[in-house]
């Protein structure tokens, strides 16, 4: 898939400044993906809920670039303060994005970013930052170009825009649940973009909340503690090969069996669509205890 288009582009002197904003929520992987290849791509399919009170909100300020010059024109402001660490990686992000978006060079933008949840509480804060600033680009095209009026084709777009910046924002785009990654069992599905998985759930799955308790403003990030799978890991690949002849040993291990402990009568017709216990069995639940509590 390849959404670079080189006619984006606007007349300068004909563009009224203006704004565009979105609301985004993260999400929490209920299946995971185990690592990453190529372009953001995930090494297997994932599927997750949407955390629809934990979202950033993204207002993008555009208008015409005052200094001529080929790269991006950005100030970033994160809660009302400027953010250089935030603004570099933005920008970075941006750059990328100039072959999809290339009337991007052409604007002085400004973005201010907020959370309904604090930052490195727990919560995938690059998830919902990085899909709401993905809704705002497609928004912004298609109010200068008009070329996202199909609501499926913008929401399309908008995952994929998203996972170049974090592989899990692309599940954000959709509400209560989304999945990512190329199945064959699944039918729409890519590693290029999520899609939703509204019309396929049982009801109890728009019911679950997820509660986080602060117990100390000392920075934490699960990203930086967490051991990062690497190739030599067993898990990996039981992870990532259902077929995989360990894979009966890595299911008994009670790590991996205690939170299904949410259904404790398997006999009661499962929440999962009939098609994921096929698709998804081995994947799951990751290995380790679950931190976050959900009723």
């Amino acid at each position: 898939m390849d959404y670079s288009n080189p006619k984006l582009i606007i007349e300068t002197a004909d563009l009224e400044a203006g704004t565009v904003t979105w609301k985004s929520p993260s999400n929490l992987a209920i299946v995971k993906y185990w690592g990453k290849f190529g372009d953001q791509l995930p090494k297997n399919p994932s599927i997750s809920l949407t955390l629809e009170n934990a979202f950033t909100e993204t207002t993008l300020e555009y208008r015409p670039k005052e200094t001529a010059g080929p790269g991006i024109s950005l100030e970033f402001f994160f809660e009302e303060e400027p953010n250089p660490a935030f603004a570099q990686r933005i920008g970075a992000f941006l750059e990328r994005l100039i072959p999809v978006f290339p009337f991007l060079p052409q604007l002085d933008l400004t973005i201010h970013s907020q959370n309904s949840f604090p930052h490195s509480a727990g919560i995938a804060s690059s998830a919902s930052s990085m899909s709401a600033l993905a809704l705002g680009l497609c928004s912004l095209e298609d109010n200068l170009f008009q070329t996202l009026n199909d609501d499926q084709e913008f929401d399309r777009k908008a995952s994929f825009v998203a996972r170049l910046g974090s592989g899990s924002a692309s599940r954000s785009i959709f509400p209560y649940m989304a999945f990512w990654g190329q199945h064959s069992g699944v039918a729409g599905s890519s590693d290029q973009f999520a899609i939703p998985l509204e019309n396929e759930i049982a009801p109890i799955f728009k019911t679950l909340h997820d509660d986080i308790l602060i117990l100390s403003k000392r920075k934490s990030s699960s990203q930086h503690q967490r051991p990062r799978p690497d190739e030599s890991t067993p898990f990996r690949r039981i992870k990532i090969q259902p077929g995989s002849p360990e894979y009966p040993l890595f299911a008994q291990c009670p790590e991996v069996r205690r939170p299904r402990s949410v259904w404790p009568n398997r006999r009661k017709r499962s929440p999962f669509p009939s098609w994921a216990h096929d698709v998804f069995q081995p994947w799951l639940f990751p290995p380790g205890p679950q931190y976050a509590y959900r009723y």
